[in-house]
């Protein structure tokens, strides 16, 4: 079950607020996604992303994913 986050928590509104460069790279990332998936925000999407798709090098390793990589992952489709 995805917890409600309070609004100026929320990355879109954050950097809307305090600007980008008050973001997370997963916060970055999950506006760049802008929704997420039943029962999984953009910000968890993003997190799984960076933790489990991205490794040590975290969000620099992803310029080498191709699409079908991508795609793989839940929520992430050709458009997205």
């Amino acid at each position: 079950m995805m917890k409600e986050m309070y609004k100026d928590d929320r990355p879109y509104e954050k950097c809307l607020k305090q600007g980008a460069g008050s973001l997370s790279n997963a916060e970055l990332l999950a506006v760049m996604l802008r929704t997420g998936t039943k029962g999984k925000s953009a910000l968890d999407l993003a997190h799984h992303l960076l933790s489990k798709m991205c490794g040590e090098g975290g969000i620099l390793n992803i310029h080498g994913f191709t699409l079908q990589k991508l795609k793989s992952i839940k929520g992430i489709g050709t458009v997205k």
